[in-house]
């Protein structure tokens, strides 16, 4: 259990700074230095890191970044029910941001697979497996590798 949520605070802390130069690359610093790691907090919000879409000039987060990190190159998670919820009430404004081949000890050398509105984008895609009772998420492994 610890080092599963080690390497999620891992995770975490490597999403702020993929959100931080995403944002800075679009010239919008003022949200990058916004951007605010909500599951210090409120480990109840449903997500994670509170961000910015990068394309308007409000400064109202508007990006609702869940993490999830796995030391397998294969994408597997667990997905709450509360962050379920959020991310149905939140659709395209929620985002799951999935860190593969995740470990503390090695500097990370990846991007993280994104999806936009994962209600939609992961739960109706064929290339996951879905356990209903636990909504334990993972990648169909093709052609035997």
């Amino acid at each position: 259990m610890k080092k599963q949520r080690d390497i999620g605070d891992f995770a975490e802390e490597l999403c702020l700074e993929y959100e931080t130069k995403r944002l800075n690359r679009m010239n919008k610093q003022i949200q990058a230095n916004m951007i605010k790691q909500v599951s210090t907090e409120d480990t109840s919000a449903g997500y994670d890191i509170a961000s910015f879409d990068g394309t308007s000039v409000l400064l109202a987060h508007d990006r609702f970044i869940e993490v999830k990190a796995t030391s397998s190159s294969r994408i597997r998670f667990y997905w709450t029910k509360r962050e379920r919820e959020v991310a149905t009430k939140l659709k395209e404004k929620y985002w799951l941001y999935v860190f593969t081949d995740c470990h503390i000890d090695t500097p990370y050398q990846g991007v993280p697979k994104i999806f936009q509105n994962p209600i939609i984008t992961v739960l109706d895609d064929e290339n996951f497996e879905i356990e209903e009772d636990t909504l334990y998420i993972y990648e169909k492994i093709r052609g035997g590798s």
